[in-house]
């Protein structure tokens, strides 16, 4: 078992240099569709026994945030914290928990938060090791890289919630009291400027 998730691995690291390449070269879009089927075409051709459990992988680490996607596919995480490479925490509203998540080194941290800036033309390195961002989704990163880090760089992404509560979602969840939420439905009836 141990073999075959080290050819599985090998054989992802080996497609995400091909895809990127095929990317540069213009064989492939820069967008999910494109990237998946290139993935699939090329694993099924130098590794078919891998490839629904590399395509993934692979479009992860070129298009999203890498080992840290799947937590983003989850809608109920609400932060990610990345400390070190084996010591990753999510927030799913219940606080902090540890997650079995790894990167390889400390270098594919850096890597990945490089990859999401790239695109908002931002950078992080030694000489600007902190940075702030708003992802294309609306996500809040924040990274910091040594020296200004100690030992690894850190990365903490806040998600906001895509949901859109009802009113009486708001007053049940506490974010508004009955009071304002009559107030607001009022001042909606007679069309008065709301700021």
């Amino acid at each position: 078992m141990a073999d075959d998730m080290g050819e599985s691995v090998g054989a992802a690291m080996g497609l995400i240099a091909r895809v990127s390449e095929a990317i540069a070269l213009g064989e492939a879009s820069f967008e999910l569709g494109p990237i998946t089927r290139e993935a699939g075409r090329l694993l099924a051709f130098e590794s078919p026994w891998y490839v629904d459990e590399t395509v993934g992988r692979v479009v992860s680490e070129v298009l999203g945030l890498g080992p840290i996607q799947k937590w983003f596919d989850d809608p109920r995480v609400t932060d990610v914290l990345v400390n070190a490479p084996d010591e990753v925490w999510i927030d799913r509203g219940d606080g902090l928990e540890l997650t079995e998540t790894r990167f390889g080194s400390r270098q594919e941290i850096a890597t990945m938060v490089e990859r999401c800036l790239a695109p908002l033309g931002l950078r992080l390195d030694r000489t600007r090791p902190m940075v702030d961002a708003r992802l294309p989704d609306g996500s809040r990163l924040h990274a910091v890289l040594p020296p200004a880090s100690v030992g690894s760089p850190l990365v903490a992404v806040r998600r906001f919630s895509q949901r859109v509560s009802s009113l009486e979602g708001l007053i049940a969840e506490g974010s508004a009291t009955r009071e304002q939420v009559d107030l607001l439905i009022e001042a909606v009836r007679s069309r008065e400027a709301i700021v």
